[in-house]
């Protein structure tokens, strides 16, 4: 007998490593200090900026999104908007997703150890929860068959995803601030 098992219409997560510019933690902290109210969105505790479209951070992300998915697509990928989180000790960002765009990300700028990991939640979980539970740890590892799972945050990791995945952010359990910049993009027909 000959096993094979194929992963079928998985999601794909972009990683890249970046030189971190230093220029974009002032930016971040600029930022903050010109409006320290900040909003409300998937945040509970911290500072989330406005939406912003444009300055250094867009160059930034453009640039990176350029040399990354924009090279195994077949389309133009274009920058929608940013945004700043800065989550203080205890705070952390609730499960959510981000509609009305093709891409979502993080680019992150300053994260202390034990700050939390950004975690996805498996879309198919509802309908293959007994079969994701039933396989051995090993095999869920090899072909990433899990309910949700965690990826580690460094300094200057820029990652990107499905819009229609849902993540969130675990528990700051540091006493510093994890500062990173959201963001989501669209494929232009």
């Amino acid at each position: 007998m000959n096993h094979h098992a194929n992963c079928l219409f998985s999601s794909i997560l972009h990683t890249v490593e970046t030189e971190l510019n230093p220029k974009v933690l002032e930016y971040c902290l600029e930022q903050y200090k010109a409006n320290p109210k900040g909003v409300v969105k998937s945040n509970h505790g911290g500072w989330q900026s406005e939406e912003m479209n444009e300055g250094l951070i867009h160059e930034e992300l453009s640039n990176i999104l350029e040399q990354s998915i924009q090279k195994v697509s077949t389309r133009k990928i274009e920058l929608q908007g940013f945004w700043i989180n800065i989550n203080t000790p205890n705070s952390y960002n609730r499960l959510h997703n981000h509609p009305a765009s093709h891409f979502s990300g993080v680019y992150y700028v300053k994260i202390p150890d034990e700050s939390g990991s950004i975690y996805f939640e498996n879309p198919h979980t509802f309908e293959a929860f007994s079969e994701i539970q039933s396989y051995s740890d090993q095999f869920k590892y090899d072909s990433t068959q899990y309910h949700y799972l965690d990826v580690s945050a460094k300094e200057g990791l820029f990652i990107a995803f499905p819009s229609y995945l849902k993540h969130g952010v675990h528990e700051n359990k540091s006493e510093s601030d994890r500062i990173s910049i959201s963001f989501n993009a669209r494929v232009i027909e």
